[in-house]
């Protein structure tokens, strides 16, 4: 099995998850992405939220959440192990580069629009720990 590494960043505003929309796909998934080589995980979250919402935005106050893992939405036959960090943003974020639309997404949404490590692993951890 193939295995992807990511990190992901966390971002909860008035009891809502900043989620993104990658062009090309219909499900949304949560900020971040794939560390370059010689980055740190914070070094990957604050140049994956620039490239996705903005160069303006400034990431604060990040911390280490936890480890998740589930199989990857959009390539089958790989598992995708998720590092999970949360933090804050500040600025207005805009959908860029790869991103077609950001949304801010309620424990109350449509389970159905989130990416499979989104709906079976992020949001209920999110959730049982009171972050939602």
């Amino acid at each position: 099995m193939n295995v992807i590494n990511k990190i992901g960043l966390v971002i909860i505003q008035d009891k809502k998850l900043l989620l993104t929309l990658k062009k090309g796909t219909d499900k949304l998934i949560i900020p971040g992405g794939k560390i370059d080589s010689g980055e740190s995980h914070i070094d990957c979250l604050e140049r994956e939220i620039k490239e996705e919402l903005g160069a303006e935005i400034k990431t604060d106050s990040i911390k280490f959440l936890t480890s998740l893992e589930d199989r990857a939405e959009f390539e089958p036959d790989t598992l995708l192990k998720m590092e999970l960090y949360i933090g804050n943003i500040k600025g207005e974020p805009k959908a860029l580069s790869e991103i077609e639309e950001f949304v801010w997404f309620s424990k109350d949404g449509d389970f159905q629009v989130l990416s499979h490590i989104l709906s079976h692993k992020i949001m209920p951890y999110l959730i049982e720990k009171k972050y939602l």
